[in-house]
């Protein structure tokens, strides 16, 4: 019986060993298992390896994946660009037409005479002249760059634009702002107040000096030739060349035709990747694309610019007056 007190003392002793050895655990081995060789370890950490790549981008792969983004955005951008230039297009069209609607229902409730485009009776612009220096502080100077109080509000054509004034502006004529000097809103940056003007021809009291010999239309009537849909009543004019509500345009060699002496006076914008808004007597209103580099020249512009044999001086001309 002593025997065996001793040989349990002995077995509880060396069970009591192995738990130290194994962090506090019973380890038993299964005298069936096989031993580990070390090559099989090798193979083992091996595969936690490659588990480990699969969770995640190694430096070259993301350097891969980042190229590939922005030659999609090289490719995306000018899709882009575009679609957001010919929505400005959709809306400057848009813009015309409206502006149009307001002439229409000045004329309907007039007995028919059109709205001055300078000077006249109904002047559309009885206000001071915009101006431009390419200075937002500077042409802040002027409120009639900015103020639509003291300029679109006074048009003989506001009462019939809804309350809207920006229907007077192309909404792609966003190159100039102007900061006011002036009054509870110095400081603040505004749009210029309008981007269209109307053409001479229609009532201005000085197209017949401008022009002599060729038809100043009074009437919805007077006008003939070349007709509603060929006669232009408001283009939209380039910030450096917009002052009063006139755009003043010549005649000069078209009848007789003399393509050298044609030339381009109030310079017409081309805000639209080169292309300019117009809107016709008959109220549809369009996008007219130039040919020549001159209407695409750097800023400023100066007026009464030759432009001999050029096809964007027949298209005006084309679109405005005839002779008496």
């Amino acid at each position: 019986m002593a025997l065996n007190l001793s040989s349990n003392g002995s077995m509880k002793k060396a069970a009591a060993n192995r738990m130290r050895a194994g962090c506090g655990r019973a380890v038993v081995r299964d005298p069936s298992a096989k031993s580990v060789i070390p090559e099989e370890m090798e193979f083992m950490n091996l595969n936690s390896r490659a588990s480990a790549r699969k969770c995640g981008f190694t430096l070259i792969e993301l350097l891969v994946v980042i190229a590939i983004i922005a030659i999609l955005a090289a490719l995306l951008l000018p899709a882009l660009a575009g679609a957001k230039a010919r929505a400005q297009a959709v809306q400057c069209m848009n813009n015309n037409r409206q502006m149009m609607l307001a002439w229409k229902f000045y004329c309907d409730d007039n007995n028919e005479n059109l709205p001055s485009a300078y000077g006249g009776p109904g002047d559309w612009w009885p206000v001071n002249g915009m101006s431009w220096a390419g200075n937002p502080t500077i042409d802040g100077q002027n409120q009639w760059n900015w103020d639509v109080e003291v300029t679109v509000k006074k048009s003989t054509l506001w009462p019939y634009c809804g309350n809207n004034t920006a229907i007077w502006r192309c909404p792609a004529d966003l190159k100039y702002s102007c900061i006011a000097n002036t009054g509870p809103y110095k400081g603040q940056s505004f749009p210029r107040v309008r981007s269209c003007s109307m053409v001479s021809s229609m009532g201005g009291i000085d197209e017949s000096s401008l022009n002599p010999g060729y038809v100043v239309y009074h009437k919805t009537t007077d006008v003939v030739k070349p007709g509603p849909s060929m006669t232009f009543v408001l283009c939209d004019e380039r910030a450096d060349s917009i002052n009063d509500g006139e755009l003043y345009t010549t005649m000069q060699g078209w009848d007789p035709s003399n393509p050298n002496s044609w030339a381009v006076q109030d310079i017409p914008s081309n805000y639209h990747a080169g292309a300019c808004g117009f809107a016709f007597v008959d109220g549809h209103a369009e996008i007219h694309k130039w040919k020549d580099l001159v209407l695409n020249a750097k800023w400023p512009f100066s007026y009464g610019t030759p432009l001999k044999n050029s096809k964007d001086a027949y298209w005006i001309m084309e679109h405005d007056t005839r002779k008496k």
